[in-house]
């Protein structure tokens, strides 16, 4: 892994062992940076985790189990990109970060396209930005800190055994989290004068996030207690 850290910033190409030394100390640096900024940011944990999900298995292949039309029990395989892009576009959500928005677009028109890609696509574009925050979310994706775990509750896992729940969950956690930040909006706009009319229609909005809530927590928690 050293070797790869090295490798994903083009300017360290040194073998001088004291230049390397220094070179993961910088590298370390960053990676410590972008964690302490996202530390307690559940909008950034939860995209963060999904974007680390492409960028880590996006051209993985896994195995989904689901209801087909008659009730019973078959499973599906695709790749976790084709997974993740097709469950946000199905629900028409999208990132609130810029940079992870971006990825995920990218991932998106590629996959329309019929072209599954991995983390190597964003080195070739010749964006520092880009290429930066994939190299820390391809570190990140393996030490993810105690502190998340317990407060946000992120499944991490052997991933050859337990990919397609990680996916699951983490879509579900992304989703869980952009219902309490709309939630939170009509509770904030309910305390501003409004006719009634507007007033009903906040709270039968309010109401149906609250029922896609609940239905959210009870799949999460199957798929934690499972």
């Amino acid at each position: 892994n050293s070797g790869m850290l090295i490798n994903l910033y083009p300017e360290y190409t040194t073998t001088d062992k004291n230049e390397i030394a220094e070179n993961r100390i910088l590298i370390k640096n960053r990676i410590d940076e972008i964690l302490s900024y996202a530390e307690d940011d559940a909008t950034d944990v939860h995209e963060r985790k999904l974007i680390s999900l492409l960028l880590n298995y996006g051209d993985t292949m896994i195995k989904k189990t689901f209801l087909n039309d008659q009730g019973e029990e078959d499973v599906e395989e695709n790749y976790v990109a084709a997974y993740i892009v097709a469950d946000l576009m199905n629900d028409n959500l999208s990132f609130e970060i810029p940079l992870y928005q971006e990825i995920y677009e990218i991932y998106k028109t590629n996959l329309l396209e019929g072209e599954i890609i991995n983390s190597n696509y964003f080195f070739a574009l010749n964006r520092e930005d880009i290429a930066t925050l994939v190299a820390m979310l391809l570190v990140v994706n393996y030490t993810v800190s105690d502190n998340w775990k317990e407060r946000f509750r992120i499944y991490v896992p052997s991933w050859e055994d337990n990919l397609d729940k990680d996916v699951t969950q983490s879509l579900l956690r992304f989703k869980q989290q952009k219902l309490d930040g709309r939630i939170k909006n009509i509770m904030e706009q309910l305390k501003r004068p409004m006719s009634d009319d507007d007033t009903m229609m906040l709270l039968y909005d309010l109401n149906n996030l609250k029922k896609l809530r609940v239905m959210v927590a009870r799949e999460l928690n199957q798929i934690i207690t499972s």
